[in-house]
């Protein structure tokens, strides 16, 4: 049973998390959400699909590239030359939580893209900011992160980082106001600071954080997330995942699984985590299957020991093993008489030795030949005695 449990959960592991990431991200119950779908030149010309469910295998189709491109507040666009399709979902309420699948096909959908698990949060957030922008390769962006009024006098930051607990800051108002092409810049009276980021390039593309310092520890709602794809030249064909929120199903990858192609930390970990699996799952098998192979074996040898003790021998071998000599009388023909016994006591008798050799798995045929061989010689003992 139990092996049958690690099986089950090594099975959950390979589902939830394949080649492709599966993360989380957070909505303001009301507020709308993009997410981007990368995928490679293979299937360019193929339609394109989003679809709700907990396995990939089990979804449901909600809009498709071809046909159904917008359904209530979900809408489908493709960009075939940038190798990405955009899914905008709107007025998201908490029905809408759960697990979604970006996928490809030619009549069905058949091959997944990467999957995302979305959480409606119905608390307050304290900055809000566009859920994804779209820059040329060595172009500039400004990003306006607003906020509410109670805030005009914290600190604001910049933070880069698929979790939000542990995304990494990069500029803030206090200081630094800027690093390197990343800058900074609060405006109080307008309840916005803007962040600059020049010279993108496709290394730049990822997960960014508008965030507000408070005298609280960080949550999640005082940080809202931005994706920045660069597009131009080589074009981005692995799967983009969204932010990771510690609260939902997800958030075992939030420090880990940072995974943006095959050869990411997490793929590691999973494969990893599927060796030991496999693991403890063949090493209880091996054992019993040696301990079972030994008993056999010592039962055969045993078995085999018994046989060879038990064995009759044949009667050939012991015919062998016996030596036979003829008991000659010399009597001369003149003296014998009628009423004469046939051995005279004075007369010369050869007497021979029989030697038998004795078999320690002698049959019983045997034994019994012997014996009567053994009462023979005794009666002709007998009879030379009386004479």
């Amino acid at each position: 049973m139990a092996s049958v449990l690690f099986l089950l959960l090594l099975l959950l592991l390979i589902t939830r998390f394949p080649g492709n990431s599966s993360v989380n991200t957070d909505v303001q119950r009301g507020g709308s959400v993009t997410i981007p779908c990368h995928y490679g030149h293979q299937y360019r010309y193929h339609v394109k699909y989003w679809c709700k469910g907990y396995t990939w295998s089990h979804c449901t189709t909600t809009v498709r590239s071809n046909s159904t491109q917008s359904k209530g507040d979900v809408f489908i666009t493709d960009v075939p030359d940038q190798l990405v399709f955009y899914v905008t979902m709107r007025n998201l309420q908490e029905k809408d939580a759960g697990w979604y699948w970006c996928g490809v096909g030619t009549g069905s959908p058949q091959y997944e893209i990467s999957s995302h698990y979305i959480t409606i949060s119905t608390g307050t957030k304290k900055v809000r900011t566009e859920s994804w922008r779209s820059v040329e390769r060595g172009a500039s962006v400004t990003i306006p992160c607003r906020y509410d009024r109670q805030f005009k006098h914290q600190v604001k930051y910049w933070c880069r980082g698929k979790a939000w607990r542990y995304c990494t800051t990069m500029v803030r108002t206090a200081s630094p106001q800027s690093k390197g092409d990343v800058s900074i810049t609060d405006d109080p009276g307008k309840l916005v600071f803007n962040v600059t980021m020049r010279n993108l390039q496709k290394e730049n593309s990822g997960w960014y954080w508008c965030g507000v310092e408070t005298r609280s520890s960080r949550t999640e709602n005082d940080l809202t997330a931005l994706y920045l794809l660069v597009t131009g030249g080589e074009s981005v064909t692995t799967p983009v995942t969204t932010p990771v929120t510690p609260s939902s199903p997800a958030a075992l990858t939030k420090e880990t699984c940072q995974t943006t192609n095959a050869q990411s930390p997490c793929a590691l970990l999973i494969a990893l985590l599927s060796v030991a699996l496999l693991l403890l799952l063949l090493v209880p098998f091996v054992i019993k299957t040696w301990i079972l192979h030994k008993k056999l074996k010592e039962t055969h040898t045993t078995r085999r020991d018994g046989e060879n003790r038990w064995t009759p021998a044949s009667t050939k071998d012991h015919e062998d093993e016996v030596t036979y000599s003829t008991v000659v009388h010399k009597i001369p023909a003149a003296q014998r008489g009628v009423n004469k016994p046939l051995v005279d006591p004075g007369d010369a008798v050869v007497y021979s030795t029989i030697a038998v050799q004795h078999n320690e798995c002698m049959s019983y045929g045997d034994k019994r030949a012997e014996s009567e061989h053994r009462e023979a010689l005794s009666s002709a003992e007998l009879a030379n005695q009386e004479v």
